[in-house]
């Protein structure tokens, strides 16, 4: 991996920045995409659900999404964190890991505390975050790769309830447009 043109090397998550332009052609091409594609038409694996069951669904795996995306965030501030760390003589490293990277619609910060009987969502997260690793740069590399691991596993679990949420998205959108009455349903009860 290291020194491949996917993944600079010393990045342990294989993430490539993009430059703002290619960012933006990349979004305008996922909006071309959309924007051509046919119209979603019901699917059968969501005829047992209720317009309500749908998006009460869709709202509770968004919400989890969220939690999922935290985790992955807390993940990859500690990663950040213990390689600055490891160059002591590099405080702009350091500063540069601790200052928050800029993105979109930071739904992460009106998250909700989560209660304290709230799981995370990967058995053994909780142990790998109470671990600190000592000076060795065996156990840092160990570690690091650990963290690595599960930073993969929560953008795979995401990635899955992206899916999910999308598939709803448009279950919902194809009921809408075989009813638009439907539609109205989503709008709240002003008659008082």
């Amino acid at each position: 991996m290291v020194g491949s043109p996917t993944t600079p090397a010393g990045d342990p998550r294989g993430n490539v920045p993009l430059d703002a332009a290619a960012a933006a052609d990349r979004r305008a091409a996922r909006k071309k995409a959309r924007l051509s594609a046919p119209p979603p038409e019901p699917q059968e694996e969501f005829t047992e659900l209720s317009l309500a069951d749908l998006r009460t669904l869709h709202r509770e795996l968004s919400d989890y999404e969220t939690r999922v995306s935290y985790w992955r965030r807390l993940v990859q501030a500690r990663m950040d964190l213990i390689s600055a760390g490891r160059q002591p003589d590099d405080i702009g490293r350091l500063a540069q890991a601790l200052a928050d990277a800029p993105g979109r619609g930071r739904r992460i910060a009106n998250l909700d505390v989560m209660p304290p009987d709230q799981v995370p969502p990967l058995p053994g997260l909780e142990d790998l975050w109470q671990y600190a690793p000592g000076d060795d740069e065996q156990q840092v590399a160990e570690y690091l790769t650990r963290l690595g691991q599960i930073e993969r596993e929560l953008s795979a679990h995401r990635h899955g309830l992206h899916e999910r949420i999308d598939a709803l998205h448009h279950e919902l959108i194809a009921r809408y447009r075989q009813n638009p009455a439907l539609a109205l349903s989503a709008l709240p009860d002003t008659a008082s």
